[in-house]
């Protein structure tokens, strides 16, 4: 497991091996590919938010404070739209559900809190990425895609979990690790084509929760930044 999951539940990354498993059981090597595959994309998701421009600028100081304050809004609306529409999926593990409920409500507080109060709620701004994230959610309803749903909460709160928000306890990452792998393997008996349909939803998943950092940097030469954001 990675460094990503270890901040989402709290543990050193010595806590967190996964259990043996004894090798008669069933789908065992077919899970342990899958969750290579997540720890893959643990590690991506990290190196790519850290080498980011607006994950550099946010380092330095650079970002004003409006386009820090609509990137983490970004994460949080993402968050909340998942959450809204998560009833629609019956194959959805409910730790799925519980896991954005969570993330929304904390990082939502998180950003009252950085706001000084919640009224940033009505001017928030919903970026392109955003929208075009939305259409995603919208097909993956029409087309009744619980594993399509399940990877894009997961990278999500992976990503979520890097925030400069810290969000406190959330269901474990061994957990989520583990109910996305069953998914996919309930969805696609056939284990390879269980690994790429993951990988590709994964990959969908974080090119989107990338887009938002393009669209914050973009956003600070639109608009000033017009109270402070610590």
């Amino acid at each position: 497991m990675s460094a990503i999951s270890a901040q989402v539940v709290g543990e050193t990354p010595g806590d967190r091996a996964l259990p043996d498993v004894p090798a008669t059981a069933p789908g065992t090597t077919q899970t342990a590919a899958l969750e290579a595959i997540l720890d893959t994309i643990d590690r991506s998701i990290v190196d790519c938010l850290h080498r980011s421009s607006v994950w550099s600028r946010m380092a330095d100081g650079t970002l004003p404070g409006a386009g820090r304050a609509g990137y983490l809004e970004q994460h949080w609306e993402g968050m909340r739209v998942l959450s809204s529409v998560a009833a629609r999926f019956p194959g959805v593990d409910p730790v799925f559900r519980r896991a954005l409920r969570e993330a929304t409500t904390r990082l939502g507080r998180a950003l009252d809190n950085a706001h000084a109060s919640p009224r940033w709620r009505d001017h928030h701004v919903t970026m392109p990425s955003m929208l075009q994230f939305r259409r995603r959610v919208v097909e993956m309803a029409d087309e009744q895609d619980a594993l399509a749903f399940a990877a894009h909460a997961y990278a999500r709160c992976a990503a979520a979990a890097v925030s400069p928000f810290p969000l406190g306890d959330m269901p474990t990452a061994a957990t989520l690790r583990s109910a996305l792998a069953s998914m996919a393997l309930r969805g696609h008996a056939d284990g390879d084509l269980a690994e790429e349909v993951l990988t590709e939803e994964l990959s969908a998943a974080l090119v989107l929760v990338l887009a938002h950092g393009s669209d914050a940097v973009s956003y600070t030469h639109l608009t000033l930044p017009t109270t402070p954001y610590v």
